[in-house]
């Protein structure tokens, strides 16, 4: 027995209803959503923080997920792990042309995409060809996290060319909206306004607003507890100006250490 079916057998045996484990047999997809979650989280921190070994382990914990996802659909002859594993095959042979057309007599090497954002559109326009749709912005899912729903938004209203057409219109844009913000004594919905056009500078300028917020998250958790082991026990009773000066303290220290070391 392979380690796939061996694995997709523990599963299983896991979720018998007589002998099997009873956390996992009281499980459902609805159940499962807050651990998927998690587990997806503690991927990317493995692979931001550069640990191999943690990710190894965290990807696991996220495939233990999908088989119980998969298992649990088997059991009300939904679909199988089989099922998934042939449609992921499919797809991928399908919205890779370029890769596995090329024994087709018809395949053209000139006309095929030769870099990484022409495959992406080319990926894209195959798959929106898959899908009727009623609205270009149908089918982005409602648990993605309001900038990355933010950020798919703006890559849909670009296809039909609703978008401002230079960084210079969008940056006016956003001062606009700041100052629209201000001017409405901070109404919330202003504040999404600048945060919307944010996310929008972001794209074009190809950056992953979520990726980089965490990046910053990271930057300040680590500066912050290097504030706390500098100060000690006193650290909560420091005034902001002491504070301050204990933050740029430590930007300094990371600063050189960057220079010296690459880290």
């Amino acid at each position: 027995m392979n380690q796939i079916a061996k694995l997709l057998q523990i599963i299983s045996d896991l979720r018998h209803p007589e002998t099997g484990c009873p956390w996992d047999i009281k499980q459902t997809h609805t159940s499962l959503v807050k651990h998927l979650r998690e587990e997806s989280a503690e991927v990317i921190d493995a692979i931001l923080n550069n640990d191999s070994d943690n990710l190894r382990e965290e990807l696991g914990d996220l495939l233990l997920q999908i088989l119980l996802h998969a298992q649990i659909a088997s059991e009300s002859g939904q679909f199988s792990f089989q099922d998934i594993v042939a449609e992921l095959s499919a797809k991928l042979v399908e919205r890779h042309p370029h890769v596995f057309n090329r024994n087709d007599a018809r395949f053209d090497e000139s006309s095929q995409p030769q870099t990484a954002e022409a495959v992406k559109a080319q990926w894209d326009a195959i798959k929106e060809s898959k899908r009727a749709r009623q609205s270009l912005l149908d089918g982005i899912p409602d648990s993605l996290s309001a900038l990355s729903t933010a950020l798919k938004l703006g890559v849909r209203a670009e296809r039909v060319n609703f978008q401002w057409h230079q960084v210079s219109d969008l940056k006016n844009q956003i001062k606009d909206e700041v100052f629209e913000f201000l001017e409405s004594d901070c109404d919330p919905e202003e504040f999404g306004d600048i945060l919307f056009s944010l996310v929008q500078l972001a794209r074009y300028l190809n950056i992953d607003p979520e990726d980089s917020l965490t990046l910053t998250n990271l930057k300040f958790v680590k500066r912050f507890r290097m504030m706390e082991e500098k100060a000690g026990d006193k650290f909560a009773d420091l005034d902001l100006d002491a504070k301050q000066k204990l933050w740029e303290e430590v930007k300094e220290e990371i600063r050189v250490k960057k220079e010296r070391f690459g880290d």
